[in-house]
């Protein structure tokens, strides 16, 4: 992983995402995966509550973007973290 440390802690970024190689793994995350994590958060009851709801989702998610690519429990704890941070950011998708 090559995630910054931050107060001791490796902080995965998006270079750490198991995305399939080769420029459409990351224009894929940004325009596919981002924006359908964000529209089922959206459509929740509440909507600033679904960290703790989201393992699922994201499995299911990246299996639609990335067909057949299953994530082990490492890899979608990567993903979680990325998507924490990168939604909270100011990125503009």
């Amino acid at each position: 992983m090559n995630g910054r440390r931050i107060g001791g802690k490796l902080r995965p970024k998006v270079s750490d995402l198991p995305l399939p190689r080769g420029p459409r793994g990351l224009v894929d995350w940004n325009e596919c995966f981002v924006p359908a994590l964000l529209s089922w958060a959206g459509s929740q009851e509440d909507p600033f509550g679904t960290n703790g709801q989201m393992d699922e989702e994201i499995g299911s998610i990246w299996l639609r973007i990335y067909t057949g690519r299953v994530l082990d429990n490492e890899e979608l704890a990567t993903v979680r973290t990325v998507v924490r941070k990168y939604t909270a950011s100011d990125t503009v998708f």
